[in-house]
């Protein structure tokens, strides 16, 4: 088992035979409906992503369901996920949480949560990746003050699924 959670990973530590601690350490400031913690027989599918113009690079890193490499589709949109970073950084600002990470932690659900720094995902596909992540900039580090401003948190990430369009017409097809 392992558990994933906001920020970076700070440490596992065995506590018995059967038994290992998990510590996550958020060091940008969080509301709470954003924090999360996931534990699941995952296997850890990291890589680094580079951001066009610069030499500075973060890890993109996904606690997933051992099954989910063994699909080329799902595999091919978890790797395009550094892509959609740094693309949506040149059209917006750099990814707000970059000096830790991205990345998702799968659940059985039927869509994702934009936790902050780890979304909480079902099932990969473009829109829905590119989505939950566009809520890193458009809910995570800005929200909104009431439910007045709600437009704020799902109005944004709903038109940036129009650019994830281009990305998904860009991406070779399997």
């Amino acid at each position: 088992m392992k558990a994933g959670s906001n920020g970076v990973l700070t440490a596992v530590t065995r506590t018995d035979a059967t038994h290992l601690r998990y510590e996550w350490k958020e060091r940008y400031p969080i509301d709470y409906y954003l924090i999360s913690a996931s534990v699941a027989p995952y296997v850890d599918y990291s890589y680094y992503v580079h951001f066009t113009g610069s030499y500075d690079s973060m890890l993109v890193q996904n606690y997933i369901y051992p099954n989910v490499l063994s699909s080329t589709y799902y595999k091919h949109v978890i790797d395009s996920t550094g892509m959609m970073i740094d693309y949506f950084s040149t059209l917006y600002s750099r990814y707000p949480f970059w000096k830790e990470k991205y990345g998702h932690c799968m659940a059985p659900l039927s869509g994702g949560m934009e936790h902050q720094t780890m979304t909480t995902i079902g099932y990969f596909s473009p829109t829905v990746v590119a989505h939950e992540l566009s809520h890193q900039w458009f809910g995570d580090n800005a929200t909104c003050a009431t439910w007045s401003d709600i437009m704020m948190n799902e109005g944004l990430p709903a038109i940036l699924n129009i650019s994830t369009s281009i990305i998904s017409i860009a991406m070779p097809r399997l």
